[in-house]
């Protein structure tokens, strides 16, 4: 998703189409902010794991990110293809596949909500200062 919205600015060098640019980069921020989020499951870092439990908690849970991924594969279809050109196909791609996992992650959670019961999201950071979530 970061090489998509890179591409997509890069691309969009020449067209100069706001619009273009403006999706592109909510791609990269979401896509970083995805990256962090699941960078915290193998190595917790305590002050950013409480910065983004704070402001994008929602990431936090089943259908919070489930839908989080659906509005991301939106981001991705959204990029024009004039913009991506010969790349067009990785708009697709990416779009299905984080579409994909977001809507599979909300019908596994209604239909076998045990699945899911011993989720349990990061929580250094939040715990030890007796922060309530």
């Amino acid at each position: 998703m970061t090489c998509l919205g890179v591409f997509a600015i890069s691309k969009n060098l020449a067209i100069n189409n706001f619009q273009e640019w403006f999706i592109a980069s909510y791609m990269i921020l979401f896509s970083v902010l995805l990256f962090l989020y699941e960078f915290m499951w193998w190595c917790t870092i305590k002050s950013l794991n409480k910065v983004l439990r704070k402001n994008f908690g929602f990431i936090y849970k089943i259908h919070g990110k489930a839908l989080y991924l659906i509005l991301v594969a939106c981001l991705c279809i959204g990029i024009s293809p004039d913009t991506l050109q010969e790349l067009d196909w990785l708009r697709w791609f990416t779009g299905i596949a984080w579409g994909a996992v977001g809507v599979l992650m909300i019908i596994v959670q209604i239909t076998r909500p045990d699945f899911f019961a011993s989720y349990m999201a990061p929580t250094a950071g939040i715990l030890e200062n007796n922060i309530t979530v």
